[in-house]
């Protein structure tokens, strides 16, 4: 009977011996998912270029458009950008006709102006910004319009963005990643006809 219990004692350790030592080969691991963030309930795939995310959204149509009339779509698809976008909403509190006005052809210079003074070259981070601000109290942006938006960090810990008529727009969703930049949502208009 000892025999048979030293042999089974035996055998378990040499299978769980031959357990820990699995030698198949395993799959490669996979790259992670790109992250995919909402906006107003769209996800945004950062694996999605910044006109591609920006035309899902169903709270930046207005944006949307001026940026596809104005060309600024296909300057938008190649580099690196951070994209300030005003929701439908700020849109709303300019005079009635601007943004049809803005459309036409023969406003086309200011239009695309006025797209530009939204679009920074490069990655411009919520962290790097707020770095910058901590440091001098606040920062200037250079646009693509050559426009400076000044930011700041208001009482409530937002960063807002003020223009050179002074208009502020505070950044209420940030550093949604995009393939080729970043998009940070405002809630108000920083320039545009005469807001």
């Amino acid at each position: 009977m000892k025999k048979i219990i030293i042999l089974f004692a035996v055998s378990l350790i040499t299978v769980n011996l031959f357990a820990q030592t699995d030698t198949t080969k395993k799959p490669a691991s996979k790259q992670p998912a790109p992250k995919t963030r909402m906006v107003d309930g769209t996800p945004m795939s950062a694996g999605n270029d910044v006109v591609k995310n920006l035309s899902k959204a169903k709270n930046l149509t207005v944006f949307v458009s001026l940026l596809n009339a104005s060309g600024l779509a296909e300057t938008l698809k190649g580099g690196t950008y951070t994209v300030f976008a005003p929701t439908d909403d700020a849109f709303k509190k300019l005079p009635g006709g601007t943004i049809d006005s803005l459309m036409k052809p023969a406003h086309s210079a200011d239009l695309n102006k006025q797209v530009n003074s939204y679009i920074v070259q490069g990655k411009l981070s919520s962290k790097e910004l707020a770095k910058q601000i901590k440091a001098n109290g606040q920062a200037g942006i250079t646009t693509l319009a050559g426009s400076v938006l000044t930011s700041k960090i208001n009482t409530n810990r937002n960063i807002v963005l003020s223009d050179a008529s002074g208009n502020q727009a505070v950044v209420t969703t940030f550093d949604i990643e995009q393939s080729n930049g970043l998009v940070d949502v405002l809630n108000a208009l920083l320039s545009f006809g005469s807001n």
